[in-house]
């Protein structure tokens, strides 16, 4: 009669880690896919994405949690947004 017990317990936690590690993977694949079929890639937004910079302007994420756009040589501007 023990047996039976131990092996219910065994076979119920067994299943309830496998509904976690299923429902885990679930939320983990919604958060980074969208659209109907799933298609579209969501990606995370951070000072630079979407990429605030200009004219070929490179965004830097810094750790205040703003950004600089580093600029090509003839443009200027916190977004690159200025010829020179």
């Amino acid at each position: 009669m023990v047996v039976v017990v131990v092996v219910v317990v065994v076979v119920i936690v067994l299943f309830v880690v496998v509904v976690v590690v299923v429902v885990v993977v679930v939320v983990q694949v919604v958060r980074v896919l969208s659209g109907v079929l799933c298609e579209t890639e969501i990606h995370e937004v951070t000072p630079c994405n979407p990429d605030p910079c200009q004219a070929g302007g490179t965004c830097v994420s810094l750790a205040s949690g703003e950004f600089l756009c580093r600029c090509p040589p003839d443009r200027d501007g916190e977004l690159c947004q200025h010829c020179q």
